[in-house]
């Protein structure tokens, strides 16, 4: 009967120690649970600072692009300065040439027309790209001038009011240059016509001191702008008698 009891209670002692071992299973899965969730909360934190992170540089990108758009809007503003002191550089010179030639012949004169003639067409080439840069460039700022109202750009629309009143000065420069071409276009034109005269002049009295004849009283160089063409300057001798005149 002792033995039994023994038995008993040993069996009693070994089904308590599973209890007891089951026990701290049951705690060490809470505690794995636990590290779970804390794990979960963790990775949805970080996701949110990930989603931060990318919306920040998203709209640093955004902010970069903008600025390049104003950068090369004043490049353009520079680049149409340089050539206003360009076409300053080139009157210049070409005053120079009308100064230079006063004593030249006709030959000189036509030569000095076309070459003026050649820098003014490429002036005006110059100018029409200039032009097309600059409405590519007021479309463009025009584009931005929404943008650059908001708190965002608040730094950048004194820069942006500058920008607009340069373009708008050089297109009013531009102006001026149409009317300079113009200009330097009939004061050449009279300029020959006058320089022609006076080698007429010159010309006619050469020639009633040396021929003696009466059928030609005089020879004279007619230009082709007096026959109705505008873009020629060539000469041509006409012999001017009695049948001539009448």
């Amino acid at each position: 009967e002792v033995r039994t009891i023994q038995r008993e209670v040993d069996a009693l002692t070994e089904i308590e120690k599973a209890i007891e071992m089951f026990r701290h299973r049951v705690e060490n899965a809470d505690t794995v649970k636990a590290k779970l969730a804390a794990a979960d909360d963790a990775a949805r934190a970080a996701e949110r600072e990930l989603d931060g992170l990318r919306q920040r540089l998203e709209g640093e990108e955004v902010r970069q692009r903008k600025r390049e758009e104003v950068r090369q809007a004043l490049e353009a503003n520079l680049r149409l300065k340089r050539l206003e002191v360009e076409v300053q550089e080139r009157e210049a010179e070409i005053t120079q040439l009308l100064q230079e030639s006063g004593g030249r012949d006709l030959d000189a004169m036509r030569s000095n027309l076309q070459g003026f003639r050649a820098k003014s067409m490429e002036l005006q080439k110059q100018r029409s790209f200039r032009e097309g840069e600059l409405a590519q460039t007021r479309e463009a700022v025009r584009g931005l001038q929404i943008e650059l109202t908001s708190p965002l750009y608040a730094a950048v629309e004194a820069r942006h009011r500058e920008a607009v009143i340069k373009h708008e000065s050089a297109a009013y420069a531009s102006k001026d240059l149409t009317r300079y071409h113009a200009a330097l276009d009939k004061a050449l034109m009279k300029y020959h016509t006058q320089k022609l005269n006076q080698t007429n002049k010159t010309v006619r009295e050469l020639w009633q001191r040396v021929y003696r004849g009466r059928d030609i009283d005089y020879v004279a160089i007619r230009s082709d702008t007096e026959e109705g063409e505008k873009d020629g300057a060539d000469g041509k001798i006409a012999e001017i008698g009695r049948a001539t005149r009448s």
